[in-house]
């Protein structure tokens, strides 16, 4: 184990310590200040606070209180890790059935910012209530954009009928190959040429809007599930989904690139812009 992790380890697992940490977050303060604003013992405020002080968490300028900057790092990361409880809670079936290998660690570890999501789960007797209901928040964004490796006409439909704009969409190779197979002709037959698109493998499904995010994740096992969709309206879990989007667009090819690397000169025979 760090250096890091035993502080955080040894601030976070006494409740005394975590709940003076989380106060302080708001800023400095007297040790009666603590005291009268916690449920913590004016005596077991005191001790919690030399023992944080001793660890380089804390500075006390005449019982004036502050967390010092690694103070300031353990309380984030107990914060994170409290809503990251708080997401799993809200659902612990789906979090225990469903596989996140196909983001990148550095998204996993902000899983916490979906804290507020809600899971929604078709119904035998309604199978398609959750493409449904991603349909809808397509046709009323501003903004649209898509990240998927399966295809969905009515997703589809959706995205060029809304009125805002911009709209980019992000597709799985085994997608592009499979819209080339029942279009040769190119995208444009299929119906969206008119939307931004690249191509890059993606192990999630991912729409985001100015307002929502909806994500899919498959199955243990690698299996796409079309009957639950994680929902969340909340700015981080917002700005959570566009940072995904965006490591996929970067990382995308234009289709006009990879059409011409998959299929020579149907880029240009179809118009189709990169």
């Amino acid at each position: 184990m760090s250096e890091t992790d035993r502080l955080v380890s040894f601030t976070l697992s006494a409740g005394s310590r975590r709940e003076i940490l989380f106060h302080l977050m708001q800023g400095s303060a007297t040790g009666q200040e603590i005291a009268s604003s916690t449920s913590v013992s004016e005596s077991a405020t005191y001790e919690a606070l030399n023992e944080m002080a001793d660890r380089g968490l804390l500075i006390n300028r005449e019982d004036n209180w502050q967390l010092s900057g690694t103070g300031q790092l353990v309380a984030e990361t107990g914060r994170q890790c409290e809503r990251l409880n708080e997401t799993i809670a809200a659902d612990a079936d789906y979090w225990q059935n469903h596989d996140l290998s196909g983001l990148a660690r550095r998204f996993r570890r902000k899983m916490y910012r979906l804290a507020d999501a809600e899971i929604l789960r078709a119904p035998e007797t309604d199978p398609h209530q959750v493409s449904r209901r991603v349909e809808q928040a397509i046709r009323a964004a501003n903004e649209v954009s898509i990240a998927t490796p399966v295809y969905n006409s009515r997703h589809a439909d959706a995205l060029l009928n809304s009125s805002g704009s911009p709209h980019r969409i992000i597709f799985d190779p085994s997608v592009m190959e499979q819209l080339l197979r029942d279009n040769p002709e190119g995208p444009d037959k299929a119906g969206i040429a008119d939307v931004g698109i690249r191509v890059q493998p993606v192990g999630v499904a991912l729409t985001v809007t100015d307002t929502e995010l909806l994500l899919s994740l498959p199955r243990l096992g690698g299996s796409y599930d079309p009957g639950t969709e994680v929902i969340a309206e909340s700015e981080p879990a917002v700005s959570f989904g566009r940072e995904v989007f965006e490591k996929y667009w970067r990382d995308g090819m234009p289709i006009k690139e990879w059409i011409n690397i998959e299929c020579p000169g149907l880029a240009d025979r179809a118009g189709i812009d990169s």
